[in-house]
């Protein structure tokens, strides 16, 4: 489909050994340019998920500002939790990454065969990159929203419900 992108790869152990250095080449080039999608993020974030309205943000910030350094010492030895935080993290990066690659393949394929596949395959790409962009925003929010939330729940906080938006009406 794409035609001769790179050279054939000679067989037996010196193509492994080519195959995989490449392809970990590559992934540190998808996962580098993926990172860029970062700066697009921030403006969706506080469209989307307002700090203003993230109880969540406003008592781990307080926390933060009032006590930090123990908690953050207590949240080394609460590897479930870390665990958690630290999954949602590596999903938000896999669809950044795919997100790329999915820009990429859509750009090859107007590029080189866009007048064979007609209109159905980008369309898909494109779909499928922008619906890869909101899993990554959407991981990348709960990532954040669990390490909030870990925090609170090590602060041991009885004051954390008070003062919440909801119950001052």
């Amino acid at each position: 489909m794409f035609g001769t992108l790179f050279p054939a790869i000679p067989p037996g152990t010196a193509g492994w050994v080519i195959f995989l250095f490449a392809a970990y080449l590559l992934g540190h080039i998808v996962f580098l340019l993926g990172s860029y999608l970062d700066n697009i993020y921030d403006p969706i974030r506080k469209l989307v998920w307002p700090k203003a309205t993230d109880f969540a943000y406003q008592q781990a910030d307080r926390i933060k500002r009032d006590r930090l350094g123990a908690k953050a010492a207590k949240a080394i030895n609460h590897p479930a939790g870390m665990a958690e935080v630290a999954r949602l993290e590596a999903d938000s990066k896999f669809f950044r990454s795919l997100v790329v690659v999915l820009v990429i393949l859509l750009a090859a394929t107007l590029a080189n065969d866009g007048h064979r596949t007609g209109i159905v395959f980008p369309v898909l790409l494109g779909v499928f990159a922008v619906l890869s962009y909101w899993r990554y925003t959407e991981r990348r929010y709960k990532s954040t929203e669990q390490a909030y939330r870990f925090m609170i729940v090590l602060a041991g906080d009885d004051s954390a419900g008070a003062g919440r938006p909801e119950d001052a009406a």
